[in-house]
């Protein structure tokens, strides 16, 4: 395993693992075995095949690029589900996911790997899930920045069963946040701000990086900053 991305990390009432660090060009994220995949708090392993594609799994990181250029790359060995054939079949279904947010693909192949580097601009304002929803199910997978001040988020769940989705908010423009499910969580990739009323309206700061509960059935969200605001919700 190699870790040389800086996070802070944020536990979120003991459910949650919030994890946002901003890297220089050059910080990498890589595993070199399954065994170093994500578990859960018991220990388990987050493993959930693709429907129909059987060396594909769900992405187990759930990373979304709040700013800068990342790299993820996968690469596979002898025994490994995923093979060389495969690579077709993977790029496109990454880019018909990915097309309704007009994402730039970069994609390169080789013998034995495959990769792809995006940088981060707007994406749309409705509600979808990260840019790698399902990954190859082979034995290396690393993320790596492509240039400085690049900003990733890794939410980690303790125990399975949370959805994570973000969108983008241009600079002035304001999205309205409807609860679902359960219990939702909202990160925010900039600062923005929103109105509470107790008696009368009160502007209400929501700091970058910030992680809240939403307890309102609806919430406005204004992207306060000059830079493109990415909103994750997860929820359960």
């Amino acid at each position: 395993m190699i870790f040389s991305w800086p996070f802070k990390v944020c536990n979120v009432a003991n459910k949650l693992q919030i994890s946002i660090g901003t890297a220089t060009k050059g910080a990498r994220i890589r595993r070199d075995s399954k065994l170093e995949l994500i578990q859960d708090g018991a220990g388990n392993y987050m493993i959930t095949p693709h429907d129909t594609h059987a060396f594909l799994m769900k992405s187990n990181s759930n990373y979304f690029c709040l700013g800068g250029t990342i790299k993820a790359r996968y690469e596979w060995k002898t025994g490994d589900n995923f093979k060389q054939e495969h690579s077709d079949i993977y790029k496109e279904l990454m880019t018909e996911h990915n097309k309704a947010g007009n994402l730039e693909d970069n994609w390169k192949t080789g013998p034995g790997f495959i990769e792809n580097t995006v940088t981060k601009t707007y994406f749309g304002n409705t509600w979808r899930t990260g840019l790698v929803p399902f990954e190859p199910d082979c034995s290396v997978a690393e993320v790596q920045a492509m240039s400085d001040n690049t900003t990733l988020l890794c939410p980690m769940q303790h125990i399975t069963g949370w959805t994570f989705e973000c969108l983008d908010i241009r600079p002035g423009e304001k999205i309205v946040s409807n609860k679902i499910g359960e219990e939702m969580y909202l990160v925010f990739g900039q600062e923005c701000f929103t109105y509470s009323k107790d008696g009368q309206w009160t502007r209400q700061t929501l700091a970058k990086h910030s992680v809240k509960k939403q307890v309102s059935a609806a919430l406005e969200i204004n992207n306060g900053s000059g830079d493109i605001c990415t909103l994750v919700r997860i929820w359960k």
